[in-house]
């Protein structure tokens, strides 16, 4: 079956119509892709399992699922991480940059544990 202007139980959706996004999983269509979910052309494609939500990709998350093992979202690189990692430091669920004059950092971002030399 293919849906117009419904969104239940569909196999196809019309592009054009009220509801363009298809979702293979769920078998919907909808006007927009629910969280879970990213827009590719016309289809609804599951992010990973590590993002709670996401874009572009499976993996560019907007959100980070805090039941995995990548809890920590890196806000400029719209990444799930394990840890921080140096040169960032977490708030909340959040991996911020460090200030440029700290190597490493804790909580916050001039709180340098190590130095970066190479700094002016």
């Amino acid at each position: 079956m293919t849906c117009n202007n419904s969104n239940t139980n569909c196999t196809k959706c019309d592009s054009s119509g009220l509801y363009p996004y298809y979702n293979q999983i769920l078998n919907t269509c909808s006007k927009i892709c629910v969280d879970g979910y990213f827009q590719d052309v016309n289809f609804c494609v599951p992010c990973s399992v590590i993002c709670l939500t996401c874009t572009i990709t499976e993996l560019t998350c907007k959100s980070c699922n805090l039941n995995s093992h990548y809890p920590y979202r890196n806000p400029s690189l719209n990444t799930c991480n394990y840890y921080c990692g140096d040169g960032y430091f977490l708030n909340g669920t959040n991996c911020l940059s460090c200030d440029v004059s700290c190597l490493t950092c804790n909580l916050t971002s001039t709180s340098c544990h190590s130095c970066n030399i190479t700094s002016s």
